[in-house]
C-alpha cells in the first residue's frame, strides 16, 4: 500500500504537469516522446478494440488485461524513460480529473 501511494502521489504530480502541457499546446504539435507515433501504432495493434474515450477499469486492471499490458510496456524498455511507470487516467475523457473519474493505471 505505501509503494502504491508513493506511485500515486508521483503520478499526480506528473498528471498536473502533463495536463498543463496538453492544455496549452495544440495536440497536433505535441510530442511527449520521440517515439509517440510508434507507441500509438503498437497500442492500436495490441488493443484494437479498446475504447479510449470512456475507459472500463476492468479492461485495464483485470488479470487478462495485465497479461496484454505487460508485454506492451516492455517493448519500450530502454526506449522510453519510465516505460513502466504508473499513471493517472481519466475514465471519461470529456470529464475533468476528479476522484470519481480517475483511475491509477500501473
Amino acid at each position: 500500500p505505501r509503494v502504491e501511494l508513493a506511485w500515486a502521489m508521483k503520478a499526480h504530480q506528473h498528471a498536473e504537469v502533463y495536463f498543463n502541457l496538453i492544455s496549452s499546446v495544440d495536440p497536433k504539435f505535441l510530442n511527449l516522446t520521440k517515439v509517440d507515433d510508434q507507441i500509438y501504432s503498437e497500442f492500436r495493434k495490441t488493443f484494437r478494440d479498446l475504447k479510449i474515450d470512456v475507459l472500463d477499469p476492468e479492461e485495464l486492471k483485470s488479470e487478462p488485461a495485465k497479461e496484454k499490458w505487460r508485454p506492451f510496456c516492455l517493448r519500450f524498455e530502454g526506449v522510453v524513460e519510465d516505460f513502466n511507470y504508473g499513471t493517472l487516467l481519466r475514465l471519461d475523457c470529456r470529464q475533468p480529473y476528479t476522484e470519481e473519474n480517475t483511475i491509477f493505471g500501473e
